[in-house]
């Protein structure tokens, strides 16, 4: 909702200000919106910054898109403005792909080196760390439910 909102809000504000000045301030409001995520808590009180952080974010880059993409369109020459808005577009769709690829990679990284670090609740096996059996709702002791033990070999 907020981007589609912002998307009607940047060519109004254009009438107003110049291109360079909507399109600064919607990346500063998309920055803000980026920082809300980087510091929210990982508790439930990080909710609402998370949410705030995904409308922020989304309401500046849908108020400096169709700026930026007329931006494209209007300096490729009459005959090529098809062409110069089908390479505007694939240069996002493939910024996207490849922001997901990177901070994906770089998140499994930083993830697999927490997951080996010593007193990390990651490293703690949940199979392994259960000693007793399994419990049914009932609260009794589910032997048929219990793992096994792996037969003896012959």
């Amino acid at each position: 909702m907020m981007m589609i909102g912002a998307s009607n809000l940047g060519p109004w504000l254009h009438r107003r200000l110049a291109a360079a000045t909507v399109v600064t301030a919607m990346l500063v409001v998309m920055a803000a919106g980026f920082a809300l995520y980087a510091t929210a808590p990982a508790s439930w009180a990080g909710r609402p910054m998370i949410a705030a952080g995904a409308a922020l974010a989304a309401f500046g880059i849908g108020a400096a898109y169709p700026l930026l993409m007329d931006a494209v369109i209007r300096t490729s020459p009459p005959e090529r403005a098809g062409a110069g808005a089908a390479l505007a577009q694939l240069s996002n769709e493939l910024g996207i792909a490849l922001g997901f690829t990177v901070l994906g990679s770089l998140g499994t990284l930083v993830y697999r080196g927490v997951l080996g670090a010593t007193g990390s609740p990651a490293s703690v096996s949940v199979v392994a760390g259960s000693t007793r059996p399994p419990r049914t709702v009932t609260g009794r002791s589910c032997r048929r439910c219990a793992p096994r033990s792996p037969a003896p070999s012959t």
